[in-house]
């Protein structure tokens, strides 16, 4: 193949015209998930970077597996981010800070191609607004120990494959076991929010590829 799987001018373009939103997110998302927020909720807003990288022929998504720290998220695979600071001007900002704080981002090799749709989260309450990224030229991420166990890099080609998706069955913090689609790569399970925002981006560049 020449060239590459995708076509990045073709994706940024898409993101500023054509959300699937909920109807692409709710294809992996847990059995009885709610999307929309109790009607006295005030939901947290927070921002994570769905952060693409070359890899040969195709580009890899970057994940973190996170630490276990006792949180309502503890020890998931989850894109960077987390909840908006003061300082933070914009959402963007947010996203690309924490990836700065968890990966060691290089901030000025990142081209923010676009966002997806925002998702709710039940659990904590939050609020997420995903940015998708390109990372030029950067390659090495380095874990931050007290959040990050490791980094994760999965190619696309893999997560665009319905032959990695499966039901699971997931703990949540204390909550009752969950059942959910996962995308399973290896011995990374990719569920709840982080597979759901996953699905709209895949479902884009399925579209995309059928033209």
């Amino acid at each position: 193949m020449k060239g590459k799987a995708i076509d990045i001018s073709k994706l940024q373009e898409r993101l500023s015209s054509y959300l699937p939103g909920w109807d692409a997110q709710k294809k992996m998302a847990p059995v009885g998930r709610r999307h929309i927020p109790p009607a006295d909720a005030i939901p947290i807003e927070s921002a994570v970077l769905v952060l693409l990288v070359e890899d040969s022929d195709d580009y890899a998504v970057v994940f973190i597996h996170r630490s276990e720290d006792g949180g309502p998220h503890s020890g998931q695979i989850s894109f960077p981010g987390g909840r908006r600071e003061p300082q933070d001007k914009t959402l963007m900002d947010t996203a690309l800070r924490e990836a700065a704080e968890e990966i060691a981002l290089n901030c000025n090799h990142v081209n923010i191609l676009g966002q997806l749709t925002p998702l709710y989260l039940p659990l904590s309450n939050f609020m997420i607004y995903p940015f998708v990224a390109l990372a030029d030229g950067c390659d090495d991420f380095y874990p931050q120990p007290e959040e990050v166990q490791k980094v994760i890099k999965i190619r696309l080609s893999c997560l665009m494959n319905d032959d990695y998706k499966h039901f699971e069955v997931f703990q949540a913090s204390n909550e009752a076991p969950i059942e959910a689609p996962a995308f399973c790569v290896g011995e990374t399970k990719i569920w709840g929010a982080t597979a759901m925002i996953l699905s709209e981006l895949c479902e884009m560049l399925s579209s995309m590829n059928d033209e």
